[in-house]
């Protein structure tokens, strides 16, 4: 075998099943499967099954492709022979890179650069993972071919940013459903009679087109149908190149980085999106953002390093993740509605630019995590509705990171010099 794959936490993370509990395409054997042998067959390394089963499907000998040869056409074939058994190839699991450590430092290297088109025979019933081809431009996805995670890996622990305790997380709820992760050349062509997507305009579309799974669309402008109701972590060049982008009022889900890294510089999110999920907006251009009124949770990092100048809570929001806007420098006020229960750690750290709060709530004061408010401007004013609030705002500071806070009523201060 050529390569040496290293499967890590974050490509089990990217790589687990998008369909529901019904969907029969990901593995079902027994066997765990990184403790089976690899076999070189020609060109091509494989892992060599029995008895797997595809929902009613059992394939007797089955291979799984994970490691294909460095040339500009591959074909992978329909079946191999092994011993004189011959055996369908039904799986690909595949990285066209692995990671190298020098100095304490990760570092990626690519193996499978001159790969410009992949054709997958009708015997493929699975995608298991296929990342990093970086110069791919072609592939094509069969009849009856899924893409999904081994059932074996469906729950890990993992830490929960909004929890102090590490939890178990079951990747067939979950919302990291990511594909094709590195190949931002690619085009995908779906074999029309393929009963779980559709691919229209760059993007590929749940069958009944109501999901989107990944987008390999590179225009400014984009439309989202209307009736697309979740929108996933995405696969492919997500949507980076996008400026302006048109979501529809049938959307309830935005999956976690959807739109990371784009130059999105304002979006309106329809009022039937109840939460924003981790890193959706990170690294954009966004400098302005109109909520959904039923938005109720921004989770982890998902407006950090983004030029936001304001933003305007709606009154059902409850919490503010860890890191959900840090390093907005850009930012200078913020207005907490009245049912905010939580605002997590270095939630707006290092918006240097921050300069007034205002709390609505006249009953209680928020959570305020540690370091929640560090980096932000000296003497910040936090404006509050009475006595009671400020007092329990005074002891609530302390370890936010504030530096010579002020606390008023109204116009008049009543704590100064707050030191969090």
């Amino acid at each position: 075998m050529k390569k040496v794959l290293f499967y890590t936490l974050s490509l089990i993370i990217l790589t687990v099943s998008i369909f529901s509990d019904n969907a029969f395409a990901y593995y079902n054997g027994t066997t765990s499967y990184y403790e089976e042998t690899k076999t070189t067959i020609g060109d091509f390394t494989y892992i060599l099954k029995e008895n797997v089963q595809y929902g009613s499907v059992k394939v007797p000998y089955s291979a799984t492709v994970v490691d294909i040869p460095n040339i500009k056409m591959v074909e992978i074939p329909e079946k191999v022979t092994c011993d004189g058994i011959e055996f369908l190839v039904t799986d690909l699991d595949l990285c066209g890179s692995y990671i190298v450590t020098k100095k304490n430092k990760p570092e990626t290297k690519y193996t499978n650069n001159n790969v410009q088109e992949i054709m997958l025979p009708d015997t493929i019933y699975n995608i298991t993972a296929f990342e990093d081809f970086t110069n791919l431009l072609k592939i094509n996805i069969p009849s009856h071919t899924a893409m999904g995670r081994s059932d074996n890996y469906k729950k890990i622990k993992y830490e929960d940013y909004n929890s102090a305790k590490p939890r178990t997380f079951d990747f067939h709820s979950s919302d990291y459903k990511s594909w094709f992760i590195g190949c931002p050349k690619i085009k995908l062509s779906v074999d029309p009679n393929n009963p779980y997507y559709s691919y229209k305009n760059d993007m590929l579309f749940s069958k009944d087109e109501k999901e989107i799974f990944m987008s390999f669309n590179c225009s400014t402008d984009v439309i989202i149908p209307h009736g697309v109701e979740k929108i996933y972590r995405l696969g492919g060049n997500g949507f980076k190149n996008a400026k302006n982008i048109k979501l529809p009022n049938t959307l309830i889900y935005l999956g976690a980085s959807v739109f990371a890294s784009s130059k999105i510089t304002k979006i309106n999110l329809p009022d039937s999106l109840k939460e924003i999920k981790e890193k959706a907006f990170r690294d954009s251009k966004l400098t302005k953002i109109t909520l959904s009124k039923n938005i109720k949770k921004i989770r982890l990092c998902a407006f950090s390093n983004t030029n936001l100048k304001s933003i305007k809570f709606s009154n059902g929001l409850t919490l503010i993740g860890t890191s959900a806007f840090s390093n907005c420098k850009k930012l200078k006020s913020v207005t907490f509605p009245k049912k905010i229960k939580t605002i997590n750690r270095l939630a707006f750290n290092g918006c240097k630019n921050l300069s007034k709060v205002t709390i609505k709530n006249a009953k209680k004061i928020p959570k305020i995590g540690k370091n929640a408010l560090k980096n932000t401007k000296r003497g910040i004013k936090f404006v509050v509705k009475n006595k009671k609030v400020a007092k329990s705002l005074n002891k609530k500071l302390k370890g936010s990171g504030v530096r010579n806070a002020k606390i008023l009523i109204g116009k008049k201060v009543v704590y100064k010099n707050i030191n969090g």
